[in-house]
């Protein structure tokens, strides 16, 4: 589902099953209240999320919030975070992952080195070596096949 698809898909679900069972905050104006949780539900969700997922999604998000509401007015946006994590989770998958973990130079290096893959030769010597071992828990072995190209 692209954006558009799946905001609609979660404005109708939010219309039909959410309003249904809350009342809306009192000195807040509805429609920002609901655009922010609707907001917050999108970016919580797994990227790739076909509609029969987005259903599965909402239903599991709807009984979360229900059963932890402590009253009957609609519950803040981190309730509806949490529930779309449990929701994620039931299903097997995370929400994506921040793009930061992907361009972490030592991230990379350190699974580089455990597959046995090329890497820049500072992170084969001290003290970046070392750093790789102890916080990024590569193994002393895996740096062998390294010291056999030398």
């Amino acid at each position: 589902m692209n954006y558009d698809q799946r905001i609609a898909h979660i404005k109708e679900w939010f219309g039909t099953d959410i309003l249904t069972r809350f009342n809306m905050p009192r000195d807040l104006d509805p429609k920002i209240v609901a655009l922010d949780i609707i907001e917050a539900i999108n970016r919580n969700l797994p990227n790739k999320t076909t509609k029969e997922r987005m259903h599965h999604f909402t239903q599991t998000i709807t009984k979360e919030v229900t059963q932890t509401a402590t009253s009957r007015t609609l519950p803040q946006v981190k309730a509806f975070t949490d529930a779309c994590k449990v929701a994620s989770q039931s299903h097997g998958d995370g929400r994506t992952t921040a793009a930061s973990d992907f361009l972490d130079p030592w991230v990379i290096a350190a699974k580089r080195i455990a597959s046995g893959q090329p890497v820049n030769e500072d992170f084969l010597k001290e003290p970046r070596r070392s750093r790789l071992i102890s916080e990024y828990k590569v193994s002393e072995s895996s740096f062998e096949q390294y010291n056999k190209r030398t």
